[in-house]
Parts: C-alpha cells; sequence; structure tokens
C-alpha cells in the first residue's frame, strides 16, 4: 500500500507540472487496486475538480539511451491523442478531460498502450525526427537502435504487470472502475506478443 500511495503522490505531482490546474484539494482517500492481468490501478474521486485526471507509467526503466525516446515518439502517433488531452513524455502517459469525454480519452490511451504504430515506417519516421533534433551523441546512439530492438523492448516493458494507472479528479470510484476494465481488463502479454508478431 505504501507503493501505491507513493505512485500516487508522484501522479499529483506530474498532474500539477503537466496542467496547472490539478486540484489535489477535496481528494478523497485513493483506492488502488490490480487487474488480473496485473496491472496496477490507483483511483481517487474530486468533486471539487472540474476535471478528471490520469498518469500512466510503463516499465522498469529503459537503460539504453534512445530508446525512451522513439518508444515515446511511436506511441504520440497513435491517431487522436491530441483531441483526447492525452500527452506522453519520459515519465509515461498524461491525460487531461472533462467527466464528458473521459471515456473516450481512456479508450484512446488505452489503444495507443495496447494497439501502437509499431511499423518499420513509423520507426524511422520517429527516428529521423529524432535525429534532427538531437545532439552528436544523441544521433550515435539512436543510429545504433533497429527497429527490432525498439519492439521487443516495447514487448517487455509495456506489459499490464509493469503498468500502473492513476485516475483522479471529477469521476466517482465506480464509474472509474466500471471504465478501466472495460479499456484494459483483456489486455494480456500473449495478445501483445501475437500483435507484435504480425510487423
Amino acid at each position: 500500500m505504501k507503493i501505491f500511495k507513493k505512485l500516487f503522490l508522484a501522479a499529483l505531482v506530474v498532474f500539477a507540472a503537466e496542467n496547472g490546474k490539478a486540484q489535489s484539494v477535496g481528494l478523497m482517500d485513493p483506492v488502488s487496486f490490480k487487474l488480473k492481468n496485473g496491472m496496477s490501478i490507483i483511483i481517487a474521486e474530486s468533486k471539487t475538480s472540474e476535471k478528471v485526471y490520469a498518469g500512466v507509467t510503463m516499465g522498469e526503466g529503459l537503460e539504453t539511451a534512445g530508446f525512451c525516446e522513439l518508444l515515446n515518439g511511436i506511441l504520440k502517433e497513435t491517431p487522436g491523442l491530441l483531441e483526447a488531452g492525452i500527452s506522453f513524455t519520459d515519465k509515461g502517459g498524461n491525460v487531461s478531460s472533462t467527466p464528458e469525454k473521459f471515456d473516450n480519452a481512456l479508450a484512446v490511451l488505452s489503444f495507443a498502450l495496447q494497439h501502437p504504430l509499431m511499423t518499420p515506417e513509423v520507426f524511422n519516421k520517429v527516428k529521423l525526427e529524432l535525429m534532427g533534433q538531437a545532439n552528436e551523441e544523441g544521433k550515435k546512439n539512436l543510429t545504433e537502435i533497429s527497429f527490432e530492438e525498439v519492439k521487443a523492448e516495447y514487448g517487455r516493458q509495456v506489459v499490464p504487470a509493469k503498468t500502473c494507472l492513476v485516475i483522479a479528479g471529477n469521476i466517482s470510484l465506480a464509474t472509474a472502475r466500471l471504465l478501466v476494465k472495460k479499456e484494459f481488463a483483456n489486455w494480456g502479454t500473449v495478445y501483445l506478443a501475437a500483435n507484435l508478431r504480425k510487423n
């Protein structure tokens, strides 16, 4: 439980930094649980907040320079992210949505994690864009990373057992639970591996 509370507090800091409007005042005590696939969930309702915020962290850290940037870049290629109020940083994914549109935002986030555009074409596009912004050392690191390596790292890191989703704001616990189960309960590593082999 202590780990969950630390993750929850860390998520609130991220929300405040990313959105500037996250309200910790009025937040009820967080409720934490795990889905059957091992995904960790933390939910805290706030009746004083006008929005619903969510943050997701994946993996256990990427040691090789460039991997995190490439993975984030590929996830950012998912259609509908901007419209749904979703962004990806080196700390994970963030959502800022109205209560009425949060179900769609969570669906888009779920799709991005489970069905990324993990193709050689998207990889090359993202890699080229990153190299245009990188210094010489960064370019060297990116050049040495192949599509197959990124695909394999994604398969190891972006899995339910290594993913934590935090939801806070103007949403009831019951509604949040239903949405989480709808979008993530069927996410499994067996399906993920099969999906990756298609590319």
